[in-house]
């Protein structure tokens, strides 16, 4: 793995064909790549004032369909590494050309080691470029093409317990890059930690008094959620694509046999087939965003949403 001690830049081509080389980083920081805006929180807690932090996909952009730009492009010449999320279509589709921008950088899957969910029946979902499980065979922790109950779920990161495995996997990555600075990162991971576990147990302790587990969310993207705080999310979107009618009334029948009244939503796809539904079944229409940057935060904002929702 590439140490940073005297920072090196390799011959790097950029997407219409002329030669660049990118220039030693004057800064001395870990140049750091991330998918989704949390992920910049959970690497500067660790990695402090060492350093700086590029989200490939933009606030309101869905980790399904969006197109790196130009920008981004230089950014991952110009990166040491590039902590992945796992599965999202985002990194299945553009990983080769990230790739090949920037030979040299470190590629690092933050979801090894979690426990990976499948979607259920009521859940099925592939996003817009490719299917997120079809994760390359030499993928360290690549799953098998199907799981127990269909595609792999990629939003590891609405778990607390999944993304104290996810800081300590960022932890370890920096340790190796700058061994100088390994028991800062230690130090600050166990930190966060501390953190994600106060908001994680404030949320078991709420949810235990919760009167109905029925989740109905436009997409499925509260799967890990759902199941570390004992609901059951059902998705109105199937195979990232708007459901048949058959499919809208097959939802509209199990919301109304199970007196559901909210549908939650994100602001990154269209709300439109949702509020029909709720037009049916005499409810609302709620957003919750599971990509916000502040992700401690925006944890219990969610939690005390859905646990108010729920409990009407």
């Amino acid at each position: 793995m590439r140490k940073i001690t005297g920072l090196s830049a390799s011959a790097l081509v950029l997407m219409i064909g002329c030669g660049r080389s990118p220039q030693p980083h004057a800064d001395g920081l870990i140049h750091v790549l991330v998918s989704i805006l949390p992920q910049r929180q959970f690497v500067e807690a660790v990695g402090g004032n060492a350093v700086t932090v590029h989200v490939l996909i933009p606030p309101g952009a869905s980790p399904a369909t969006y197109d790196p730009k130009p920008n981004d492009l230089i950014r991952v010449e110009e990166a040491h590494v590039y902590f992945r999320i796992g599965h999202i279509g985002f990194e299945q589709s553009h990983l080769p050309k990230i790739e090949s921008l920037n030979p040299d950088m470190q590629i690092v899957d933050t979801s090894r080691g979690i426990e990976l969910r499948f979607f259920a029946e009521d859940e099925a979902h592939t996003h817009g470029h490719a299917a997120e499980d079809s994760a390359r065979p030499d993928e360290e922790n690549a799953p098998s093409a199907h799981g127990p109950s269909g595609d792999v779920d990629p939003h590891v990161w609405m778990s607390p317990p999944a993304v104290k495995i996810q800081v300590a996997t960022i932890a370890a990555s920096l340790a190796e890059m700058a061994p100088l600075q390994a028991e800062q990162f230690r130090a600050n991971a166990a930190a966060y930690t501390d953190k994600l576990d106060r908001v994680h147990q404030e949320l078991k302790a709420m949810f235990a008094g919760l009167h109905s587990p029925n989740l109905l969310v436009f997409h499925p993207a509260w799967g890990y959620f759902a199941d570390t705080y004992g609901l059951k999310q059902i998705a109105i979107e199937q195979a990232g694509k708007d459901p048949s009618p058959d499919r809208m009334q097959r939802i509209i029948g199990i919301a109304k046999a199970s007196d559901i009244r909210v549908i939650f939503v994100q602001q990154q796809f269209s709300r439109g087939i949702a509020r029909s539904v709720a037009e049916e079944i005499g409810g609302v229409v709620v957003t919750v965003d599971p990509l916000a940057a502040d992700y401690l935060a925006n944890l219990k904002t969610v939690g005390e949403t859905i646990f108010e929702y729920l409990n009407h």
